[in-house]
């Protein structure tokens, strides 16, 4: 892939099956003479913003302990087992 490519701004997350709202934007921009590719823009454009996941609490905690300065740490004495720990439940999180 080219850097265009993976560029973020050129993406979307849509759904699997268009809304109606879409399917009218579609219908719509075919009847203005629109390529294939001004109808897929304008369904897109139609399309919903995905919900948003709410981030587990066990997450949100090993972001928390990961972002709180050493002196200031609430956690006095932990592992380092426990910050790998933490880091692995983060990026887990993520990569999923």
């Amino acid at each position: 892939m080219s850097h265009d490519e993976t560029n973020q701004s050129i993406w979307k997350i849509a759904p699997k099956k268009s809304t109606p709202a879409m399917t009218v934007a579609g219908v719509f921009a075919k009847a203005q003479n629109k390529t294939c590719e001004g109808i897929y823009e304008a369904m897109l454009a139609a399309a919903p913003q995905p919900p948003q996941e709410a981030v587990p609490p066990e997450v949100m905690a090993a972001l928390d302990r990961m972002c709180v300065p050493l002196h200031e740490s609430y956690l006095k004495g932990a592992t380092a087992q426990e910050d790998a720990r933490c880091m692995a439940l983060i990026r887990n999180y993520i990569l999923k």
